[in-house]
């Protein structure tokens, strides 16, 4: 048992030491950038964001279900604490597209929201993870130059989000 274990840990090191193998990195809170990221490191995961006052935006920053998104990133003492992300009213994929279908979308990778509610004017759920709460909104009836979907996602290291 003992020679198996240590020819295990042998294959292992070989393999990592070739590539092979790669231990899992933290995953990103959102895209490319994690909670307490420099205005410096978000900038160089994202080099075409521009400042706005204390934060930065990406226009296109990612696309979900099709639909392209401008990201906007606040930081709080030099540490990235939230973002929003807007649908671009423009997209042909916005049409394709339903609230129900990014509302699944969520449910699929963070389970049953804390708060779901699906009423006349708008489609609106709350979910929580150990490092983050994401909230997801969408009007029933899109006024032009809104977005029709909007997604927020808060470090719940940051007390002012922790909370929600």
């Amino acid at each position: 048992m003992i020679a198996v274990r240590s020819a295990l840990k042998r294959c292992a090191l070989l393999l990592l030491s070739f590539g092979v193998l790669s231990l899992p990195a933290h995953a990103a809170d959102w895209g490319k950038v994690s909670w307490g990221m420099s205005r410096a490191e978000v900038s160089a995961q994202y080099p075409a964001a521009t400042p706005e006052g204390d934060r930065l935006k990406a226009v296109h920053a990612g696309e979900i279900l099709g639909v392209p998104f401008d990201a906007t990133f606040e930081f709080r003492e030099d540490k990235l604490v939230s973002l929003a992300l807007r649908s671009d009213n423009a997209s042909p994929a916005i049409s394709r597209s339903s609230a129900d279908s990014f509302r699944d979308l969520l449910i699929g990778k963070y389970g049953a929201p804390l708060h779901l509610k699906a009423g006349p004017t708008s489609l609106e759920g709350v979910w929580r993870s150990d490092r983050t709460v994401i909230k997801f909104f969408a009007p029933s009836t899109p006024a032009p130059g809104y977005p029709v979907y909007s997604f927020y996602y808060w470090s719940r290291a940051d007390p002012r989000y922790d909370e929600i």
